[in-house]
């Protein structure tokens, strides 16, 4: 189904580095340059974005295991579920078991990995998506995950931080965003900086 995105991310997984965060998103998560914003961001966190297409909570596992599976992360924040409404809307349990089947997938393949969801987006303040969202937050307090609620647009001022963070590290301060931030920091750096 994925199949010229899958052999595109194979390729590029020859220079991956084992042990990065991952971005297993879908839809507009394909197009953000994680790496790039990381970079400027002045962060030693090695970050990849794995996302794809309008994939479905259901076919995650198939391409965890093709795609990101290799790379042996030691984090991956998951931003799928978008296309999913259907699925939710005619079982919630469904919907939030494929989540579960999914972590537990990727759990029994790389037991020290650390699972994170975002919270999906709607510019319509769709009530639907609010009810997915909190299904999903109960999924990940269930099965021991981070869960961080990205707003839509964010007041967070990257450029400003990143300013501010260059002019303290002249000053003798350590001022990396190493790569234990939490899942919420790092979201937040690619999400809201990409909206600026």
């Amino acid at each position: 189904m994925f199949e010229k995105e899958i052999q595109k991310y194979v390729r590029l997984n020859a220079l991956a580095r084992p042990g990065a965060t991952v971005l297993f998103g879908s839809g507009a998560d394909t197009d953000l340059p994680v790496a790039e914003i990381a970079s400027a961001m002045d962060t030693d966190v090695k970050f990849y974005n794995r996302s794809i297409g309008e994939i479905s909570v259901k076919d995650a596992a198939a391409y965890y295991t093709a795609v990101i599976a290799p790379i042996a992360p030691s984090r991956i924040i998951l931003h799928i579920g978008q296309t999913d409404i259907d699925l939710f809307t005619k079982s919630s349990a469904d919907f939030a078991g494929a989540y579960r089947s999914l972590i537990h997938h990727i759990r029994a393949d790389n037991k020290k990995c650390s699972i994170g969801f975002l919270s999906l987006q709607s510019s319509t303040g769709d009530s639907t998506i609010a009810e997915m969202n909190h299904c999903i937050q109960m999924v990940a307090d269930a099965e021991s995950c981070e869960f961080a609620d990205i707003p839509q647009t964010g007041v967070w001022n990257p450029i400003a931080t990143r300013d501010a963070l260059a002019f303290a590290s002249a000053m003798g301060l350590p001022c990396t965003i190493k790569n234990n931030k939490s899942l919420y920091d790092l979201a937040r750096m690619i999400y809201c900086c990409h909206a600026v």
